[in-house]
């Protein structure tokens, strides 16, 4: 796992109580799931979305995922966050609300890989056979957060959507949102062990390699500038 993924988990983990209380989460969330089952809807018909199979990438703490499988046959959501994973397991468990669909929306704390999509026993039960495959596929506000999107996209799309299936992917402007991301994360960020770590190698490398392109009195009488300096 790569350092960007680390940071990124270590971030949700820690933040996963906290996620449904945030105004942005639940209006971007409600938006985004309206126009998910929408055009769904729009693209097969109501009588194929009772029957779907769905599949949520970055299911985070259910927000989504929740509004979705009331509507359909059956969901899984996949993360990679555990915190998040165990926020959303406790709400399906223990929230009168959600009753009707604890049946429905399974989970699967996994990152995907191209080689094996799924783990076990979740391959078998949903991608396995000559009709095996999702529905649909949809992720909200996932990714910006994913290194090589392209990858994971054809993942989804060729290893684990049926033929006939259809994927979603919601966003807001890119820019505006990791402005947002950061705006409310700001507080807590220094108190990540994970970024002081990252930070603290990163910084030893950039000075180290300051010093080998030039040198010692070069470095000590140096201007220099901090694109995106953070905390």
């Amino acid at each position: 796992m790569s350092d960007y993924q680390s940071l990124n988990n270590a971030h949700f983990n820690s933040t996963a109580g906290d996620y449904d209380s945030s105004p942005q989460a639940k209006e971007m969330t409600e938006h985004a799931c309206g126009a998910v089952l929408q055009e769904f809807t729009a693209l097969t018909s109501e009588e194929h979305v009772k029957n779907a199979s769905v599949l949520e990438f970055g299911c985070g703490t259910g927000l989504c995922a929740f509004e979705v499988a009331s509507k359909v046959k059956n969901l899984l959501g996949v993360d990679v966050s555990e915190g998040m994973l165990g926020h959303l397991n406790h709400k399906l468990m223990t929230n009168p609300e959600n009753e009707h669909i604890r049946d429905k929306v399974k989970t699967v704390l996994y990152q995907i890989k191209p080689d094996a999509p799924l783990p076990e026993p979740e391959f078998s039960q949903y991608l396995a056979g000559s009709e095996g495959g999702f529905d649909m596929i949809f992720s909200n506000h996932v990714m910006h957060h994913i290194e090589n999107v392209q990858a994971v996209v054809d993942i989804l799309a060729k290893e684990m959507l049926k033929k006939d299936g259809n994927e979603m992917s919601t966003t807001k402007d890119m820019q505006a949102l990791n402005n947002e991301h950061f705006n409310n994360t700001a507080q807590d960020y220094d108190k990540l062990p994970q970024v002081k770590e990252f930070t603290k190698r990163a910084a030893e490398v950039i000075v180290q390699e300051f010093i080998d392109s030039t040198n010692e009195e070069h470095v000590k009488n140096a201007i220099v500038l901090d694109l995106g300096c953070g905390t």
